[in-house]
């Protein structure tokens, strides 16, 4: 009794810690997007954007499946303090590995691309954040439970971040600093927590063989295939939108999109995130401890996503207006079509990542991620091409609507039942939620 209550308190800390995370990834920057924007001016801003843009596909190659890789392994471990000083090194190695590679790539695309060969400093600037994320052991702090920790030391960085670049940014040609300081400071918060990390966890970072690293990277390749897919597609489709929309309203679509995206980031990603270990750590003991895990956190899952949806349906308006002003206001009914896909995508994802990756069902989600993205596509050409705009805003909705139904089916084949209604009833919601809210003392005291 003592230890599930424990781990609920720390599931609840880790999902407020991450959302507090990823609102300094999100909120921070677009608070000092108004003022760089005006300094630096479209030119210089679009170079930045680009070269952001441009790095980031290194940043998934150098990260891709990791953080769900080492987590899946640590909860396997058991605190095996050896297994997991291991699995720390070989991370490290793998990431430096891929991380040499992308260099080797990316100096040949410094010479030979005109936008980046225009702005070698920018490029080289921006593409420090990949040392970053060599070192950066968030999986780590996930895998134990301790998501917390590593959201105080982000936080903090990207508070310092955004005071520094008001700061630094005075004139058009400051524009450099922008991600020359963005990529200092992440280095800088990812270097202190891969300290922080060995020396709290008493690990040891060893020199691994070769053959360990290329055997990290051939378990980790269906959950890198994964995160590749999945956080492609939005991006993915703003491009093919941006073949049949005209330039205004690919604008106002990808504004709806990006205030779905930061809603997403700041509840449903951490909830997920924080839930992975937590009903993993049921599976590791047996697959009846894992599913009742699953029956009990489930309703608050569904709640959650339930009111984010219908938040953001109501308050679009001022969402819209607040962050991209009068001139987007058009977008306002696009978001509250999109906010449909938060309940859908949210629910999915859990169906996914807490479901099948826990039960090491990782091909099954590999099919469901990508016919996820190749409906989202056909669903794009097939509903612009009738209703415009609008029908860009319906494609993902009904793609994601389409996958929960099949996610459905799919588990029920497999006789894999995930929804036991009693703990559905209002008051045994609302008497579990009082119990997860209570502090750990006050919990370890009545069991």
């Amino acid at each position: 009794m003592q230890a599930s209550s424990g781990s609920k308190g720390k599931t609840l800390s880790n999902f407020l810690s991450l959302s507090i995370l990823q609102i300094g990834n999100y909120v921070l920057p677009m608070i000092t997007l108004p003022i760089i924007s005006r300094i630096i001016g479209p030119d210089k801003y679009g170079a930045v954007n680009y070269a952001f843009a441009f790095v980031g596909y290194f940043i998934m190659l150098v990260n891709a499946g990791f953080d769900l890789y080492g987590t899946r392994q640590i909860i396997g471990f058991k605190g095996d303090k050896e297994k997991i000083s291991e699995l720390f090194s070989r991370i490290t190695l793998s990431k430096l590995f891929i991380c040499g590679i992308s260099t080797i790539i990316f100096l040949f695309c410094l010479f030979s691309i005109q936008q980046l060969r225009e702005e070698k400093l920018l490029a080289i600037f921006t593409y420090l954040m990949c040392i970053g994320w060599i070192i950066n052991p968030s999986w780590l702090y996930n895998g134990m439970q301790e998501s917390r920790r590593y959201a105080v030391f982000s936080f903090v960085s990207k508070l310092l971040f955004s005071v520094a670049v008001v700061l630094m940014v005075r004139e058009k040609s400051d524009y450099i600093y922008h991600p020359l300081i963005t990529s200092l400071a992440h280095i800088l918060v990812s270097g202190i927590s891969f300290y922080y990390a060995i020396k709290k966890y008493k690990l040891k970072l060893y020199w691994i063989r070769f053959r360990k690293v290329l055997t990290t990277l051939n378990e980790n390749k269906s959950l890198s295939l994964i995160w590749w897919i999945t956080n492609q597609a939005s991006s993915t489709g703003i491009v093919v939108a941006g073949f049949l929309l005209t330039s205004a309203e690919v604008g106002y679509y990808s504004a709806a999109l990006r205030m779905i995206i930061i809603i997403q980031s700041i509840v449903s990603m951490p909830l997920n995130t924080v839930l992975f270990p937590y009903i993993g750590e049921a599976f590791a003991r047996s697959y009846t401890d894992g599913i009742d895990r699953i029956h009990r956190s489930f309703p608050y899952l569904i709640l959650v996503a339930i009111v984010i949806t219908a938040g953001t349906m109501i308050i679009a308006d001022p969402l819209i207006h607040i962050f991209f002003g009068a001139a987007f206001d058009q977008a306002s009914s696009i978001l509250r079509i999109l906010a449909v896909a938060l309940f859908f995508s949210t629910v999915n994802a859990a169906l996914g990542q807490q479901v099948l990756l826990n039960l090491k069902k990782d091909t099954a989600q590999i099919i469901f991620i990508t016919t996820g993205f190749v409906l989202n596509i056909i669903l794009l050409l097939v509903c612009i091409s009738g209703y415009g705009i609008t029908g860009a805003a319906i494609a993902w909705p009904v793609a994601e609507m389409m996958i929960f139904i099949g996610y459905l089916i799919y588990l029920k084949n497999q006789h894999i039942n995930i929804f036991n209604f009693n703990y559905y009833h209002p008051k045994m919601v609302w008497s579990n939620a009082l119990k997860l809210a209570k502090p750990n003392r006050l919990r370890t005291k009545q069991a």
